[in-house]
């Protein structure tokens, strides 16, 4: 029986991405992992699946936790419990996110949207001010 405990406690978190396989683009990306019994959780992050030179992302007691600022690039992520009264447990599966940036030239396309989108407001306030004005002389 106790055996069997020490078995279930031992088994790693389910690490899991907010990108699903496809590349992240939006500039930022969100991993959850399966709730477990530990009080606190180590996220590491490496640039090559075999973990050499990897950082610890995230230490703490919350189950997910949100990643910007990467550049392009394939980024590789794992998670375990730490700070069980037994022992850590092993590392989950490994996570691998892609990061794919839109192109500047998309970027430069959205700004000009962008500010084409805000000239017509601003014109079109200006004119409704204009307009009331008049109509009030």
């Amino acid at each position: 029986m106790l055996l069997a405990i020490l078995v279930l406690a031992l088994e790693p978190p389910i690490l899991l991405s907010s990108t699903d396989g496809q590349p992240a683009k939006a500039g930022y990306f969100s991993l959850s992992w399966s709730v477990g019994s530990a009080s606190e959780y180590e996220l590491q992050e490496a640039d090559n699946p075999q973990f050499t030179g990897a950082r610890v992302r995230y230490r703490g007691s919350d189950k997910a936790a949100t990643i910007t600022g990467r550049g392009d690039g394939v980024y590789y992520f794992r998670v375990r419990e730490v700070g069980n009264q037994m022992e850590d447990t092993p590392w989950s599966e490994v996570v691998a996110v892609n990061v794919k940036h839109h192109s500047l030239q998309r970027a430069w396309g959205f700004f000009a949207v962008g500010t084409v989108v805000f000239i017509l407001s601003l014109l079109t306030i200006l004119i409704g001010n204009l307009k009331i004005g008049m109509e009030r002389v």
